[in-house]
């Protein structure tokens, strides 16, 4: 998070000064834990808080995309096994499509069979969404970290916080 914030803070106001201070090395500890999967509806009407970042954060991926980190933009399954999970997440996407998240398409079994043979016989519908992605969450802050130094950050590893002052 603070690698991307850094980034994002240059890129909005080039030149300005940020230290990016790591108690570790960048990317060791969570950053490197996540699993790295990014789940996007598409660009809505700003009613679904955590669906616009998640399209932001594909937007912002994009934008790294000649890095040297892992970006798979394969799409990824919501599926339901139940016939109670089926209703919930048809209700889900019937809701998010209202709002215009539209990156988003409902798939019955026998389309899911087609699409993804491998699929447990007990998986009874899906929501496929497009835009989601995986990185290698590792890499990726490395990449983050990289381009926010050649954008003036100064990067301090190893470095505990013991205290800020204003």
């Amino acid at each position: 998070v603070g690698a991307s914030l850094a980034l994002s803070l240059l890129r909005r106001e080039p030149g300005c000064s940020i230290v990016l201070v790591d108690k570790a090395t960048c990317g060791s500890e969570a950053s490197g834990l996540s699993a790295g999967t990014i789940s996007c509806l598409g660009e809505g009407d700003g009613s679904n808080p955590v669906a616009d970042l998640c399209y932001r954060t594909v937007t912002f991926l994009k934008s790294l995309r000649t890095s040297s980190f892992d970006f798979q933009q394969g799409g990824a399954l919501l599926v339901a096994t139940t016939q109670r999970q089926e209703a919930h997440i048809k209700k889900q996407m019937a809701d998010s499509v209202s709002h215009g998240y539209t990156e988003q398409q409902w798939m019955e079994k026998a389309d899911l069979r087609k699409f993804e043979p491998g699929l447990s016989d007990a998986v009874r519908a899906a929501v496929f969404t497009p835009l989601s992605c995986h990185v290698d969450p590792a890499a990726l802050t490395h990449t983050v970290v990289e381009e926010a130094t050649r954008k003036g950050c100064v990067v301090m590893e190893n470095t505990p916080v013991v205290s800020m002052e204003a």
